[in-house]
Order: C-alpha cells, then structure tokens, then sequence
C-alpha cells in the first residue's frame, strides 16, 4: 500500500492528519461488520414471526457464535423497525353469573341488607321537630 514512502509522509503529501488516516481505516471493518451482525438479526426476527426481543436475539446470535452487545442489536433492531410485536391474549370480558357473583363478591349485597335494616329503625326523634 505505501511501498517506500511512509505513512506520516504521505499524510503530508494529502493533508491529512495520521489519526485520520487510521481512523479512515477503522471505519471500513465495522461496516461490514454491521452489514452482517444486521441480516443475522432480520433472519432471526422473521424466523420468529417477530415474536423475539433483543434479549433472545441477543441469545440467539451469541448461540450462533456472533458476538454482539445487547445494546448494539437493540440500536440495529430500532433503525431496522424489528421491534418484537407482542401478541394479545384473549380476555373473556362477559360472564354468564356476573350478576350473582358481582353482588356477592363486590358487597353490594350485603349493602343492600343494610339500608333495608337502617330504614326499619328509623330515629324517633325525626317526628319530634
């Protein structure tokens, strides 16, 4: 690459700093890392049905020997919109006994027994005024 010249040298000669110039060759390797640490998590997140978080990804790569941060493929999965979609559970919102049942474990019932006690004895001094 440089042949007889050296680096600080041709730094000069293209008036760029040296931390530059290596910073310019560093940049190059996690790209391509990027590329594909990026399609390893889409493959597993559509395998998946979109159903895994970074946390299983993470698991995932890691049992398929990539090594990654966590923090690294939950910033992949955000730019790549691969957020794990939660499936909903069925919620039964009507029951046949509810009237019964509400009454008896809510109170409601046992309020009713009160008023009707509270009006049968009434105060004697309300006829008085």
């Amino acid at each position: 690459m440089q042949g007889s010249m050296s680096i600080e040298r041709m730094c000069q000669l293209a008036e760029v700093s040296r931390a530059g110039f290596y910073r310019s060759l560093r940049e190059e390797k996690p790209a391509e890392e990027d590329m594909e640490l990026r399609s390893a998590i889409q493959q597993i997140a559509l395998e998946h049905r979109r159903r895994y978080g970074y946390r299983r990804i993470s698991a995932e790569l890691r049992r398929r020997g990539m090594l990654a941060n966590h923090k690294r493929v939950v910033c992949l999965m955000r730019e790549d919109n691969l957020l794990a979609i939660q499936p909903r559970q069925f919620v039964v919102t009507t029951d046949s006994h509810a009237d019964e049942l509400g009454r008896i474990l809510h109170g409601t019932a046992r309020n009713e027994q009160r008023r009707k006690a509270s009006a049968k004895r009434a105060d004697p001094y309300d006829s008085v005024v």
